[in-house]
């Protein structure tokens, strides 16, 4: 329960993230705004789980049939970034295809190999994304927003308590 109450926060992130640039605008803009980013993120989560069970086993084989541990950590960081990008492409958070792909790739019959070759490469990713995270924040932006940051708040809260709930 816990793990999946996780992965729920990550996503709601990301999701966060594609709306911080729509609180500028008025209510009935940032309405249809979120309900086209909560469409966007359904869609873009019926494509994953497609590329999970169709495309992505083929291509780890493909992969593992190379008997080269570059060619494999290579190739995955392909699909990585490709995730990345695709989300990007949706209008979503850069950073939900990344997680995406890492999700993806951790529950391929290739795991272990996916660990080993991704290990190395773990602490420079995590560092990007802090980073670009780090630098999207503008103070003065969320002083002049408080109040749609405080109503954005009380619907993140009202839906992780449902979440939690059932």
């Amino acid at each position: 329960v816990m793990l999946g109450l996780l992965v729920f926060q990550d996503v709601m992130i990301g999701l966060i993230l594609a709306l911080l640039p729509t609180l500028q605008g008025s209510l009935g803009q940032f309405v249809e705004e979120f309900l086209s980013a909560m469409l966007r993120l359904g869609c873009f989560v019926m494509l994953s789980l497609i590329l999970a069970e169709f495309v992505l086993p083929s291509l780890s084989e493909r992969l593992d049939a190379a008997k080269s541990q570059e060619v494999f950590t290579i190739g995955c960081v392909f699909f990585c970034i490709a995730m990345s990008y695709l989300s990007e492409e949706m209008g979503l958070a850069i950073e939900l295809g990344a997680f995406t792909a890492g999700i993806m790739l951790s529950e391929s019959r290739h795991k272990g190999r996916v660990e080993d070759c991704i290990s190395s490469i773990r602490s420079i990713f995590s560092a990007i994304f802090f980073i670009s995270v780090g630098m999207m924040i503008h103070w003065r932006y969320f002083y002049q927003n408080f109040m749609k940051m405080a109503a954005l708040l009380v619907v993140i809260l009202l839906i992780k308590t449902l979440v939690m709930g059932l």
